[in-house]
């Protein structure tokens, strides 16, 4: 009563779910027992909105053979209306995908420096001269 499971993304896990529809693609599968926080102002549209349990809507829909997105909603997109992302926004999917950002490069590269390619190179020819000293004959 008192406590709530959270995801190790801080979402909040509902009474009535199975463990399995806690977590989202990828996430590691971790709960956190915590103190409820208990606020005086009511959640927000969006917010009741994004803590709704998954649906099994969705799935029969998709065995219907129906897509799963407006396609007069992405033909006026296309047109690049006015309230372009007030439309985007009522896709949600859409545009979720198109605000994911490129993930960043590897900066090891940039790390390396001559100390280290010097002190690499010291090593191997140590280690063949130890190597044609030692072998045996």
């Amino acid at each position: 009563e008192h406590f709530i499971l959270r995801t190790m993304a801080n979402n909040k896990c509902q009474d009535d779910n199975k463990v399995k529809d806690c977590f989202k693609q990828g996430e590691i599968a971790q709960l956190r027992l915590e103190m409820k926080r208990e606020s005086a102002e009511p959640p927000s549209e969006e917010e009741l909105k994004a803590i709704q349990p998954k649906s099994k809507k969705r799935a029969g829909n998709r065995s219907k053979g129906k897509p799963r997105y407006n396609a007069e909603g992405v033909e006026q997109i296309q047109k690049f209306g006015e309230n372009y992302a007030n439309q985007l926004k009522k896709m949600g999917g859409v545009f979720f995908l198109l605000k994911l950002r490129d993930s960043k490069p590897s900066e090891h590269a940039g790390k390396i420096n001559l100390r280290n390619i010097l002190i690499y190179l010291a090593l191997v020819i140590l280690s063949g001269y130890v190597y044609v000293v030692r072998r045996p004959v």
